[in-house]
């Protein structure tokens, strides 16, 4: 069943109300799949241990690892079960983690599509299982699981064939929900192309400080490469107001208008909340936060690929120590 989950709390779970207010969990929602593996699937290092010591048993010797295949060990990407959801045209829709354990397992599919934020090396943000978008559309999808063993993806299950049905309480339903999910589609397509631009923005900013910073220290800089730095940091500094709104404004409690990111958020915080179709105001934000956003990523594109990197090469020519976004350049 597709419907909004509530949170009569204000948040998932106990929300803010602490230990002392007993909650119980609710099932998982979403469409929960079940599977048995006989045995789990086993590393390189797992199944030598296991030899190691069966040998041991026997009274054998075992023999001690070569270099190579300790390295293989230690490079080794563990062993993983894969559930891939499907729609009924064949498309990918969902990648999902399983268990890889011995016996029953179950994963759950919250029946919407995966988050397009940026992913962090933590492993936040777009990865799988820490994060979704919108509701996917009602109808047939099947599911198959894999296993992944050594890097090499092999299906083991499936497909089963699976309905995702609307629960049909909402009070406001969208009376086109194939265009609501269209729309969606497109405002997370956006989203995820300005969060993307705007982590390239915070590194440049980043980039240009480490620079400044090595300009100072080192001795055969010639004076007008700071001169340039400091044009192109004023260039950066207009376009991360755009993305992220005048901090000396906000930092006063001034009254600032929305930047286009503003809007976008709202669109996504409205929209992948509720059943029901997007607004007029929906849409206008959609339409202003696109024509603002394309000529700014257009000049992102040309500073970063062209002005950046022209200061990065002077700052090779020059003999200057590293700074990020830069290969070394070095001749015996």
């Amino acid at each position: 069943l597709m419907y909004i989950e509530s949170r009569p709390l204000g948040g998932r779970g106990k929300a803010s109300q602490g230990e002392a207010f007993f909650t119980a969990p609710n099932p998982p929602f979403g469409a929960t799949f079940t599977y048995h593996l006989k045995d789990a699937f086993k590393s390189r290092k797992k199944i030598r241990e296991e030899a190691e010591k069966e040998a041991v048993k026997q009274k054998k010797t075992p023999p001690y690892p070569t270099f190579d295949e300790l390295r293989l060990e230690d490079e080794e990407e563990a062993p993983a079960i894969i559930l891939t959801v499907r729609d009924d045209a064949g498309n990918v829709v969902r990648r999902l983690d399983g268990s890889n354990s011995k016996g029953f397992s179950r994963t759950s599919w919250d029946l919407r599509y995966p988050s397009l934020r940026p992913v962090s090396s933590s492993g936040s943000g777009g990865s799988r299982g820490s994060g979704s978008g919108h509701l996917a559309l009602p109808g047939k999808y099947t599911v198959t699981l894999a296993k992944r063993v050594g890097g090499v993806e092999t299906m083991i299950a499936g497909p089963d064939t699976f309905t995702a049905v609307p629960l049909n309480n909402a009070t406001l339903p969208a009376a086109d929900r194939p265009a609501l999910v269209a729309f969606q589609k497109k405002v997370g397509e956006l989203q995820r192309a300005a969060l993307g631009a705007a982590r390239v923005v915070a590194d440049v900013k980043d980039r240009i400080e480490l620079m400044k910073n090595v300009l100072d220290d080192a001795p055969g800089a010639p004076s007008h490469l700071r001169s340039v730095l400091l044009t192109l940091e004023e260039k950066v500094k207009i376009i991360d107001r755009a993305f992220n709104g005048d901090r000396t404004l906000q930092s006063r409690f001034e009254a600032t208008p929305p930047t286009f990111l503003d809007r976008i958020n709202d669109v996504v915080g409205d929209l992948w909340t509720v059943t029901s179709a997007p607004t007029g105001t929906h849409m206008k934000n959609y339409e202003i936060a696109a024509d603002e956003f394309g000529p700014l990523l257009a000049d992102l594109k040309t500073l970063v690929t062209y002005d950046l990197k022209a200061i990065e090469d002077s700052l090779e020519v020059i003999g200057a120590p590293w700074t990020p976004g830069r290969i070394p350049e070095w001749k015996k």
